[in-house]
């Protein structure tokens, strides 16, 4: 079984690598959140005139403008229709249809692209992410669908003030919203995170086998590194060629950063040892603790949810990222009764996963599958799925309403 759970993470990762991470707004405090939901504090270049900074931009799988709502709208065709555990792939070069859909449900078509996965909008551009040979692309168009520029390779991340993070193999890149420039912030790196206005990253390469070196980006520029573990840290030393340190999780709660990290052994990638690095969401204050599994933070990789929302133990669960605390959004039986959903929890022969989940304010956007056993696809005794159905909805988390936005 945890040989099992190993792969799916490590293709869920892969998944994630190629398209997937975002963030929300709400556009009338003016603040960013992420993915999971927590607030952002919008970022100033106070050497600026204030009436030319790009001080709107959201971003997410679904995006609220004006109030009207903007997404990729999916169809049967945009992924492959069966997948090992239940992973679905997109279907190279399928064209989806951006739209934008009003209060009243009624959808108008903003253009057809090989589009995917996030968009972020500012007052005149729509920022997307386009299926290419070498992998996703960042593109702009206009509100009416014209006008598409190209940027650069890479993936999007989020927007923090007047620039949009692009995170490409090896290197993060900033794409000025002023003045459309793109410009390579960090060589060798990796974004993980925000907290409030400062951008998190991590050194990759060589380096980073033996060390966790942690720096922030400030207004497109990096502030250099802030806080660093080394392997000869570890309680039994860095004597064993084996030891590592690797990056599990970036958390920003209850205003305190919370950097997870450990050495890695076994084949289902569990910690061995675990520590965390604290700090404020400057950089300042740097304390380490070692890391209680089961109390602090995750056993193993396989514990790490990319999303705030995701399927377990036969209910839809939710985790606050501001806290940490868990609520249940369905059960089973709900999921049945509002999507007619099939019996997922009770055997291994149906699946519920989460594709998609982004979270604007009160308001949290899902898209689930859920697959039946495909015995056909099956390698050994890895299971594959046939997805039977898919649908998007919105939760409010206040009056637990669901909205159906689209489904097939």
């Amino acid at each position: 079984m945890k040989l099992k759970k190993l792969i799916v993470f490590l293709l869920v990762l892969m998944i994630t690598m190629i398209g997937f991470s975002g963030c929300g707004i709400n556009k009338d405090e003016n603040k960013f959140q992420d993915v999971e939901g927590a607030k952002i504090e919008n970022a100033e270049d106070n050497n600026k005139n204030q009436s030319t900074e790009v001080s709107e931009a959201s971003c997410g799988e679904f995006v609220e403008h004006n109030g009207e709502l903007y997404y990729w709208k999916l169809s049967s065709n945009s992924r492959k229709t069966d997948g090992l555990y239940g992973i679905y792939e997109r279907v190279k070069n399928s064209q989806n249809t951006l739209v934008k859909r009003d209060t009243n449900g009624n959808e108008v078509e903003v253009f057809k692209d090989a589009g995917f996965g996030k968009i972020c909008l500012t007052n005149d551009k729509i920022f997307y992410e386009l299926e290419s040979d070498n992998g996703a692309k960042v593109f702009s168009r206009d509100y009416s669908g014209n006008n598409k520029k190209e940027y650069t390779i890479g993936s999007i991340k989020f927007a923090v003030g007047k620039y949009l993070y692009v995170q490409l193999a090896y290197d993060i890149v900033a794409i000025n919203l002023e003045d459309d420039s793109v410009n390579t912030v960090m060589k060798n790196a990796e974004i993980i995170g925000k907290a409030n206005n400062y951008v998190y990253y991590r050194i990759t390469g060589k380096e980073a086998i033996d060390a966790l070196k942690t720096g922030i980006i400030i207004n497109g520029e990096d502030n250099g590194i802030k806080a660093t573990f080394n392997a000869s840290e570890y309680k039994s030393g860095s004597s064993s060629q084996d030891r590592n340190v690797t990056f599990v999780e970036f958390k920003y709660e209850n205003n305190v950063v919370n950097i997870t990290l450990g050495d890695i052994q076994g084949t289902a990638h569990f910690i061995q040892e675990g520590y965390i690095l604290q700090m404020n969401a400057d950089g300042s204050n740097v304390s380490k603790k070692e890391l209680q599994t089961g109390k602090d933070g995750p056993e193993g990789l396989l514990d790490v949810s990319e999303y705030s929302v995701k399927y377990e133990n036969g209910e839809l669960v939710y985790t606050n990222p501001k806290n940490g605390e868990k609520s249940k959004l369905m059960s089973d039986d709900e999921l049945s009764s509002n999507f007619g959903f099939t019996g997922y929890s009770k055997d291994e022969e149906y699946t519920v996963s989460v594709y998609t989940a982004n979270q604007n304010e009160n308001d949290l956007f899902i898209v689930l599958d859920n697959g039946k056993h495909y015995e056909q696809g099956d390698i050994g005794w890895r299971y594959s799925y046939k997805r039977e159905k898919t649908v998007a909805f919105k939760y409010n988390l206040n009056s637990k309403e669901i909205e159906k936005i689209y489904e097939f």
